[in-house]
């Protein structure tokens, strides 16, 4: 699903909002994240663990029902701009088949067959979904490190995040209810990091293209592939880079010294703020650079970050156990300064590249 969003987001939105359409995604997830352990908490304090699943169940049965019943079909190969009836029962909501309600037309009268161009659309055959077509966005080396910037900063937000119940427990003595509240900060500063942040890119480009009509003249075309999109999307993040480290390293001192809970919670809220905020940046250059296949290379992304944080988790307790808590972070700090450079090479080549592709094919 969440692949799914960013391809949605591809169809729907135009480059120059496309940062408040993730800024708003990556909100609504960071505060899932972090009120679910607050649900799942008071649900095992007051019903036992099983309660959980049951919650589960039916918080995601009524979301596939809605889905089914009022979710659109998105894809501009299946319904153009939005004007096309598209061709198949599976394609459409069980509300517009059962209403038998018609797409609003294009404004020049173009049949219920025909997409933005006056050609019709064919019918989509469906294909079993392969899971391996997300692998050739990795070779494509802008993509490829977008994803590796977003994986670093992932795993690392990932082994916080993990420590926070069997580190906080341990040393505040937090029953249920409040080793869930300890994630409330990450999740808000993440919610309104990636929300201004969405505000920020979008804002970030249109001043970008702004200021080049004004030096090469009013007929610039900002769909130009030498325009410096990896540069305008990618801008800040350094200074992000940089407050998360401190975030980790204040978080690792914060366990080792045994710093009241308040510190501990301030040093999440600084690292969910700007972990969220990279996350809003990357995964907006990432659906610019991928189009027409966004939700793949979003699944590309989703596969490397997942496995880069499975590493990360798997060797956060023996790290504790060996270095300590402080020395542990301050580890994962020093991993993040590995997207600085990956973020200089994408910004210095980036439209060489793209411009590359573009010669090639």
């Amino acid at each position: 699903m969440y692949g799914a969003a960013y391809g949605v987001i591809a169809d729907i939105a135009t480059i120059d909002e496309r940062g408040s359409f993730v800024g708003v995604l990556l909100l609504m997830t960071d505060f899932a994240t972090s009120l679910g352990p607050v649900i799942g908490g008071g649900l095992t304090q007051g019903f036992g663990w099983r309660a959980i699943f049951w919650f589960l169940v039916i918080f995601t049965g009524t979301h596939f029902i809605v889905m089914i019943l009022f979710f659109p079909e998105t894809q501009r190969k299946i319904v153009g701009n939005g004007s096309v009836q598209p061709n198949g029962w599976v394609y459409q909501t069980v509300f517009s088949l059962l209403r038998k309600t018609k797409r609003r037309r294009a404004a020049k009268g173009l049949s219920p067959q025909e997409g933005e161009a006056g050609q019709a659309l064919e019918k989509p055959r469906l294909r079993f979904p392969n899971p391996l077509a997300c692998l050739p966005v990795l070779a494509n080396r802008g993509s490829l490190l977008v994803i590796l910037i977003t994986a670093i900063n992932y795993a690392v937000k990932a082994a916080l995040q993990t420590s926070l119940d069997a580190q906080c427990v341990d040393i505040y003595g937090l029953n249920y209810i409040q080793a869930g509240l300890v994630y409330l900060p990450s999740g808000v500063g993440g919610g309104f990091g990636s929300y201004g942040a969405g505000k920020f890119v979008d804002w970030n480009y249109r001043r970008t293209v702004e200021r080049l009509s004004k030096t090469q003249g009013e007929k610039y075309d900002k769909k130009s592939p030498d325009f410096p999109l990896e540069k305008t999307r990618l801008r800040g993040v350094y200074v992000l880079s940089a407050t998360t480290v401190l975030g980790i390293i204040g978080y690792g001192l914060a366990l080792k010294f045994r710093w009241h809970i308040a510190v501990m919670l301030i040093m999440q809220l600084l690292t969910g703020t700007a972990t969220a905020a990279t996350f809003t940046l990357c995964g907006t250059l990432l659906t610019d650079l991928n189009m027409n296949r966004s939700a793949t290379a979003q699944a590309a992304s989703n596969l490397v970050r997942c496995l880069s944080a499975g590493g990360a988790v798997a060797i956060l307790q023996p790290m504790i156990e060996n270095v300590g808590p402080a020395g542990c972070f301050a580890i994962y700090a020093s991993i993040i300064f590995l997207g600085i450079p990956l973020a200089w090479v994408l910004q210095r080549y980036g439209v060489a590249w793209r411009k590359g592709q573009e010669l090639a094919a």
